[in-house]
């Protein structure tokens, strides 16, 4: 199979903000789909794993045609269809395309539970369904919360969190629509109704169960994420924020033999006890997220817990500034270097430099002068950086330059190499890089497999001259062996 050839940085606008639902997924140990054992099956599975969605629709209406189909596919032919069409809209270039794509989608999705009253992927096709209006209300929250930043799309801000509103109100009430048809059948099958030689009901009953805990989940965050679109302080949004916290403390109290579903609880659980001034509170329910060393989704949760706890101890109501930058700094010493450019890292180091300001703002101009330019000068470091990147880190870092009187100059390559055109000048460039590249903290073992490529690559001097000038990787190989002798 050719290699999709899908250019990255050309995502729907729609479906940035997946990462939530996706953890989510992560969570539960849930594949998009269920292992395919037919050849078909295999085969249109491998279509969605590389991304190619129209091609796998294409496919399926082909083998209808020609009745190549095996049974077992038939009978859910009209809802494959529709979340493969759920799984394109990550391609979708216009706004236009994109209405009409997720009406479709929208639309197909009710046909199937309206003719399907009884089936047995019911519940995933509610959760599939409150999954488009839970996407599309928090991408609008995000917009609105982007515009909300700038005085002149006060009213823009205003009429997209109420658009938010509506979306995330109806993927609410599809999260309870799907518990609501979910109890009943699992109440059926409690205990010892389902013998323990009928596997192919013990597994229907371990799907179902999975995707009732993920419906409470879902349902509680769109309730936060719905009290956000409300006033602080409003009554709708303390009762909204009120409900969810309770929910979420009762699915992480009942899921200690699910780690994802009590960790992703607890998570949002503590974010809601942090918005409702539970200061304490809020910083022992992360603290239990944050201390989890479990690798894969945990430790993204971990990573946004910090910053959470972050955030909550740079607060006048906390007050622990130096202790709040102390622990996102230890955290950030540990990050990968193929981390880096994770939307997580990058929000800590965010969070930490927000503390930093936070912590100015409480110190005496005159009797603090100097710890107040050495904060001013490590958080304006930091924003600089994150500055150069693409996303929200990136927007919010340039809009504190701006404050701090900044110039904020177009994104620059940093995986470029610098120009010399002698040996003194690719010294000076190798020293400049190695000062931003220490500030971004990669580990000593990045330095050592780059001395020990880069030696290689001078050894064959003939084909780096060919594509680039070998005294500036002579200076950076001079450079890093300089380093490394220090470290």
């Amino acid at each position: 199979m050719h290699q999709n050839t899908k250019k990255p940085g050309r995502k729907s606008r729609f479906l940035v903000l997946s990462s939530l639902l996706l953890g989510v997924h992560a969570a539960f140990g849930i594949p998009s789909q269920a292992v395919a054992e037919e050849p078909a099956a295999k085969f249109l599975q491998r279509l969605k794993e590389e991304g190619y969605y129209d091609q796998a629709l294409k496919y399926l209406d082909l083998s209808v045609q020609k009745n190549r189909l095996p049974a077992s596919m038939k009978e859910d032919i009209g809802l494959e269809k529709v979340m493969l069409l759920q799984m394109s809209l990550a391609e979708v270039r216009t706004a236009k395309d994109l209405d009409v794509k997720l009406a479709q989608v929208e639309q197909g999705y009710k046909e199937f539970l309206t003719n399907s009253p009884q089936h047995p992927r019911r519940g995933e096709t509610l959760l599939k369904l409150a999954d488009l209006y839970l996407d599309r209300g928090t991408k609008l929250l995000e917009d609105s919360k982007e515009d909300a930043r700038k005085p002149e799309l006060a009213d823009k801000a205003k009429e997209q969190r109420e658009r938010a509103r509506g979306s995330l109100q109806q993927a609410f009430e599809t999260y309870t629509t799907t518990i609501d048809s979910l109890r009943p059948t699992l109440e059926q099958m409690q205990g010892a109704n389902v013998k323990p030689n009928e596997t192919e009901r013990l597994a229907l009953r371990e799907k179902l169960q999975r995707e009732y805990r993920q419906a409470q989940i879902l349902q509680a965050i769109s309730n936060k994420l719905t009290a956000e679109t409300f006033d602080a302080n409003s009554p709708e949004w303390k009762q909204r924020l009120e409900d969810a916290e309770k929910k979420l403390a009762d699915v992480a109290d009942k899921s200690s033999k699910q780690a994802g579903a009590k960790y992703l609880s607890l998570l949002n659980r503590g974010r809601i006890q942090a918005m409702l001034g539970q200061v304490d509170g809020a910083r022992e329910t992360l603290k239990r997220v944050a201390e989890n060393e479990d690798a894969g989704i945990f430790r993204t949760w971990r990573i946004q817990a910090v910053s959470d706890i972050v955030r909550l101890d740079s607060t006048a109501a906390s007050g622990k500034y130096e202790a709040a930058i102390m622990a996102g700094e230890e955290q950030l010493k540990m990050v990968d270097f193929r981390e880096r450019e994770k939307p997580e890292w990058q929000d800590l180091q965010l969070a930490v430099a927000e503390a930093r300001l936070a912590w100015i703002k409480t110190l005496d101009p005159k009797g603090d002068e100097a710890k107040i330019r050495n904060l001013k000068r490590e958080a304006r470091d930091a924003f600089q950086n994150l500055a150069k990147k693409q996303g929200r880190a990136g927007n919010i870092a340039k809009d504190y330059l701006k404050d701090l009187g900044i110039e904020v100059k177009g994104n620059t390559d940093d995986n470029k190499l610098p120009d010399a055109n002698n040996f003194t000048e690719a010294m000076k460039a190798g020293r400049s890089r190695w000062i931003v590249l220490k500030r971004e903290m990669l580990p000593s073992s990045y330095w050592k497999s780059s001395l020990k490529m880069l030696r290689k690559r001078i050894a064959k001097g003939s084909r780096i001259r060919s594509s680039l000038w070998s005294p500036t990787w002579s200076a950076i190989v001079c450079k890093l062996s300089s380093f490394m002798t220090k470290r």
